[in-house]
């Protein structure tokens, strides 16, 4: 969907337009979590939707859910307002093959700036991944790194999540601040 498809007759007194990304790992090695995985999706939508509730007069809030593995990376949520954003389920998400981490970052990210050029928008970029950059054909680290730097320039907000490595240094080296690490089981997700 296109920036413009986006704009709604709401949005005519509304300050901000919110787009938030999830960017999550659908490797194979998510597999042993993917109902957590799922959970934590889907709690994310929920605190957007509050924060859409919370803020009615001046923001309008919209998601995009980017699934990421080596054989069939997608959206299955794209620039939606997050009232009309279902939860997602073991239908949707479907761990399996590589982790093509940094294809996945530049495709999204690069779209993300496009709608980052406009006036009054924000953005907050989540990223859930269990492990490295392993399959990227595409875009390298310096692609993604340019990117995201340009991003935190327009307004847009970096977290992330990860298990298996060390989150906060694999946020470091993506240039991002925030991060969060998680043990990849039942309890640490």
């Amino acid at each position: 969907m296109s920036t413009n498809q986006t704009t709604n007759a709401a949005e005519a007194n509304v300050a901000k337009r919110i787009f938030n990304l999830i960017i999550l790992d659908e490797s194979g090695s998510m597999y042993c979590v993917a109902g957590q995985t799922i959970s934590g999706c889907n709690e994310t939508i929920q605190t957007v939707r509050m924060m859409q509730n919370s803020n009615k007069d001046t923001q309008v809030h919209y998601v995009s859910i980017y699934l990421f593995e080596s054989g069939r990376s997608r959206y299955i949520v794209h620039n939606q307002p997050v009232d009309a954003v279902l939860d997602i389920t073991d239908k949707d998400y479907r761990p399996n093959a590589c982790t093509p981490l940094f294809d996945a970052l530049g495709f999204t990210l690069t779209e993300l700036k496009e709608i980052m050029g406009q006036p009054d928008t924000l953005g907050y970029v989540t990223i859930i991944t269990d492990g490295e950059e392993n399959s990227s054909c595409r875009y390298t680290l310096e692609d993604v790194r340019n990117l995201i730097d340009e991003l935190k320039k327009k307004d847009v907000i970096f977290s992330f999540i990860g298990a298996n490595i060390d989150a906060a240094e694999y946020a470091k080296r993506l240039n991002i601040g925030n991060s969060m690490q998680f043990v990849q089981d039942d309890e640490g997700t």
